[in-house]
């Protein structure tokens, strides 16, 4: 009866020790359960996962492998090796031998012997010894996310079925808290996303330009999609390729993404994203996520362009209609003050008297030429630049107003080359010389002849009036005007010449030639 009793107190004192020591592996799971639940950031998540399965089970090795769309190992996490034997090793393993095994059957693998499987692939040199091992599949609804690995287990037996009920049950736990983490990273990187729209929306609608806009894409997306490289690739009219780029890989080339950057209207580019050689490919989520980015990144430079282009509309229209007022209103009192105080002129017989109303009236040209310059910049716009023939054509066109009629216009070639310098002059003259038609020839018909060359020629006839009766005469009015010595001064001054031949009622033929070659 003695020794009966001695066994069932013996028996009680080994359930008492179990169930103490079932109660401590619960309160590890428990542990482990709220350190795996602890955090949101996905790394630290599979991490922390890892860790608390090799507490749970007490195992010397834990590792965690995601598994890839292909079926490979993309992430291999790993707790327990020191940063030596780690870099001795070299690159993670991908998914063969045991491993893969567990990622074709995903069941639960408990082997007492690890090198004993038939599976079994072999470590690399440095690798240190491992026998015993478990594995779990982690398992996400339908979706079998990854897998834990556990090696060699502290006390030197095998890993129990006890230690794979656990692993199990935290597995069950570690999907749940993969899946929250998962969730937090993809509305944080919606908000990354957004935040980044916004701000080249902003920069944007402030005044930032295209490309400044387009390297603020690029260094967006690099940041946000973990690439060492980024780069948006334009095509310019002439069909060179400009890239524009933050980062830089350096070797040879390793996972990349391209995505176009355009909308149905427009076609801005491409954004080009690069990971170093060795480094995870970019997911299918990232593609997404990057195409989406892309297509609201274009439709922010589209916004902007339209913006600007109805903001250019909007100025050219006001300073066309401020053009057309000062054209209507300002120069046609000038030009009527001007005949005014030229009629005065007849009824004055002192010299210096008549002298000062020519003056007057000079000055008074001179305004309007001033205003005309003006005119022609607003129609144009100061970032617009004129051609010489548009120019010339421009003062042409002014003049027919005043006329009454449409001067011929004979522009030849060369004009092209025309400096600054002798065009303003030329526009002088021309100006000039039609003003005086206007006032005095009476004329019904004007030809203008340009010609390019060695030499720059304006010619200019008229039917009207004509000179008085000298065969040939130099560049001065008999009148006493400004206007013809103004025009031989601009020729002297160009090294050129001027000279002014006509009749009575057979009208006047004007001729200002200035040398080209000698023009910077």
């Amino acid at each position: 009866a003695r020794l009966e009793l001695d066994d069932m107190l013996g028996q009680l004192v080994q359930r008492a020790q179990d169930v103490m020591a079932a109660q401590d592996r619960l309160r590890v799971l428990l542990r482990a359960t709220r350190a795996v639940a602890a955090d949101l950031a996905l790394p630290v998540v599979l991490r922390q996962i890892a860790g608390s399965a090799r507490e749970l089970v007490n195992a010397e090795y834990a590792a965690l492998g995601v598994i890839a769309p292909d079926g490979t190992l993309s992430q291999f996490i790993h707790v327990g090796m020191d940063p030596d034997t780690v870099e001795r090793i070299g690159a993670p393993p991908s998914g063969r031998g045991v491993l893969g095994l567990l990622i074709r059957q995903p069941r639960a693998i408990r082997l007492p012997d690890l090198g004993a499987h038939e599976s079994s692939y072999g470590f690399p040199p440095g690798h240190p010894p491992m026998q015993s091992f478990l594995g779990v599949p982690i398992r996400i609804r339908d979706e079998v996310f990854g897998n834990l690995y556990l090696t060699e287990k502290r006390d030197g037996t095998p890993f129990t079925a006890e230690d794979e009920e656990l692993l199990v049950a935290l597995a069950a736990t570690a999907a749940v808290a993969i899946a929250n983490a998962r969730l937090f990273e993809e509305i944080s990187r919606r908000q990354r996303w957004q935040q980044a729209t916004a701000e080249i929306t902003t920069a944007l609608l402030s005044g930032t330009g295209t490309r400044e806009a387009l390297r603020m894409i690029a260094e967006h997306a690099a940041a946000l999609l973990d690439a060492d490289e980024a780069r948006v690739v334009t095509s310019t009219p002439a069909t060179d390729e400009e890239p524009i780029t933050t980062g830089r890989v350096e070797g040879p080339d390793g996972p990349g993404i391209v995505i176009p950057l355009g909308t149905g209207r427009r076609h801005y580019g491409s954004l080009v994203l690069r990971r170093r050689e060795g480094r995870d490919a970019f997911s299918g989520e990232d593609r997404d996520m990057a195409t989406t980015f892309a297509e609201q990144a274009a439709l922010t430079l589209e916004l902007a362009r339209v913006r600007a282009d109805a903001e250019r509309v909007r100025v050219l229209e006001e300073r066309e209609r401020i053009a057309r007022d000062m054209h209507d209103h300002v120069i046609g009192r000038l030009f009527g003050a001007g005949l005014s105080v030229q009629v005065l002129n007849r009824w004055l017989d002192d010299p210096q008297g008549q002298q000062r109303l020519a003056e007057h009236v000079d000055e008074l040209d001179a305004v309007i030429r001033d205003i005309r310059t003006s005119i022609y910049a607003l129609q144009r716009g100061k970032d617009e630049a004129w051609t010489p023939r548009a120019r010339i054509q421009q003062v042409v066109s002014e003049s027919a107003g005043h006329l009454g009629f449409d001067p011929e216009l004979d522009l030849g070639e060369g004009m092209e080359g025309v400096s600054p310098t002798v065009l303003e002059n030329l526009l002088a003259v021309l100006r000039e010389a039609l003003t005086n038609i206007a006032r005095h020839a009476g004329a019904g018909q004007v030809q203008v002849s340009i010609m390019g060359g060695e030499d720059l020629e304006l010619r200019i006839v008229d039917d009207g009036r004509g000179l008085p009766a000298e065969p040939e005469r130099p560049a001065a009015r008999a009148d006493g005007g400004h206007g013809l010595r103004n025009m031989a001064h601009r020729a002297t001054a160009l090294g050129g010449s001027f000279t002014v031949t006509g009749s009575p009622q057979r009208g006047t033929t004007l001729i200002w030639r200035v040398p080209l070659s000698r023009q910077g």
